[in-house]
């Protein structure tokens, strides 16, 4: 494996560790704002979880080169279709 290579695995595995930790505090955030009663903060906090997860598999993409626009960006919208039917089903 080049040094290229190895630098790209690095940096991509940066951006999914530093973007996990706000999709995983908005997540969670949004499940005690609709305890709370503020449904529609619950779901604005879960769409802003997706959009995070998106824009880090699209930049994971883009620093191997690899087109960005896939179907592979919905593993980013993940964690936010999970939680918003979560919070849709309470």
């Amino acid at each position: 494996m080049t040094v290229e290579k190895v630098q790209q695995w690095v940096v991509s595995a940066l951006i999914g560790a530093v973007a996990s930790f706000p999709i995983g505090a908005l997540v969670v955030t949004s499940i005690y704002k609709n305890r709370d009663g503020a449904e529609s903060d619950a779901i604005a906090l879960s769409v802003m979880a997706g959009v995070i997860g998106v824009l880090a598999v699209g930049a994971g993409r883009l620093i191997h080169q690899i087109n960005p626009l896939s179907p592979y960006l919905l593993c980013g919208a993940l964690p936010s279709i999970v939680t918003i039917t979560y919070l849709v089903s309470t």
